[in-house]
């Protein structure tokens, strides 16, 4: 399946509740854009709400920091999918936290996150990882 198609699965699946199969649409979507050498920024925002449902929201706060310092063509799209779920990411956490996790995103490359990303595999949006 297109990695496109895998990524708005994956929505769905978040949408829906289903964190196991939006897990499994996303990085199998997030294999796929690497082997096109494509910057998955969208599969990237849907992980980082997984991230925030396993209680990391200060490290999904990171990697949208990383995913706004990036350059696109259209970021609307990836502050559409965040903005759905904005609260869920922030619950808990200070304006100030907040701020301060997307300062730490900013510094870091995109380049690391998927790094990170390819070395975590299951573990990524799973609760208690």
């Amino acid at each position: 399946m297109l990695p496109g198609t895998l990524e708005n699965l994956g929505w769905v699946e978040i949408r829906a509740g289903n964190v196991a199969k939006a897990r499994e649409d996303l990085m199998q979507a997030l294999a796929g854009y690497r082997s096109q050498q494509v910057a998955p920024l969208g599969t990237l925002a849907l992980l980082s709400i997984l991230e925030a449902r396993s209680g990391r929201q200060e490290t999904a706060l990171e990697w949208i920091g990383i995913l706004r310092a990036h350059p696109t063509l259209y970021p609307g799209a990836i502050e559409f999918l965040l903005s759905v779920h904005w609260d869920e990411i922030t619950a808990g956490l200070t304006p100030a936290q907040v701020e301060a996790a997307l300062a730490r995103g900013a510094e870091r490359s995109l380049h690391d996150l998927l790094r990170d990303l390819e070395t975590q595999g299951e573990e990524v949006g799973a609760a208690g990882a």
